[in-house]
């Protein structure tokens, strides 16, 4: 399900804001909340939010590889999943210099993570001369790290029917490591 809460539309000054959260049946959760001060021709704003999705499943194969008399056979069967784990904060600000024209300033940092990995049991066999060989393979797999991003933002309306000019300055880096 997911609530949308919104304190405010179309604010001239104060306060406003908005609160989203979901949760899925596969153990994914979000949530994420965004607040606004609007005052004279400054608009402050301030939000944070929190990711953690999970998708598992389920894995089978079933090969056959023919040559002039042996047929080879390999079976595999098991699991697997995937993840992803986030959370962040940004803040900034826009400037409204006329009606027609804004600049803007924002930041953000957070951290985000990766996984995945998976049972695989494996099944090799021929016939007619059945050999059988059975193995087993686990893997894992994490990546993640910090990040920040910074923008300068710039528009211009020319008039009420949607011409407008916008420009950005974005910088953006992360951290990752395979863990």
């Amino acid at each position: 399900g997911i609530i949308n809460v919104v304190l405010k539309e179309k604010v001239e000054k104060g306060f406003s804001g908005v609160a989203n959260a979901s949760m899925a049946s596969n153990e994914s959760y979000r949530f994420d909340f965004l607040l606004n001060y609007k005052y004279n021709k400054f608009n402050f704003f301030a939000g944070a939010d929190y990711n953690d999705g999970n998708r598992k499943g389920k894995r089978i194969s079933k090969n056959e590889t023919y040559t002039d008399d042996t047929t080879y056979y390999r079976n595999t069967n098991g699991d697997r999943g995937r993840g992803r784990v986030g959370y962040g904060v940004g803040a900034g600000f826009d400037y409204y210099l006329t009606d027609m024209t804004t600049i803007g300033v924002q930041g953000r940092i957070g951290y985000s993570e990766f996984n995945g990995g998976g049972t695989s049991n494996l099944h090799n066999y021929t016939i007619p001369e059945s050999t059988d060989t059975y193995s087993s393979n686990i893997s894992t797999m994490k990546r993640g790290g910090d990040y920040y991003s910074t923008s300068l933002n710039f528009q211009h309306k020319f008039d009420d029917r949607g011409h407008q000019l916008d420009g950005m300055i974005y910088y953006a880096t992360d951290k990752d490591d395979d863990i």
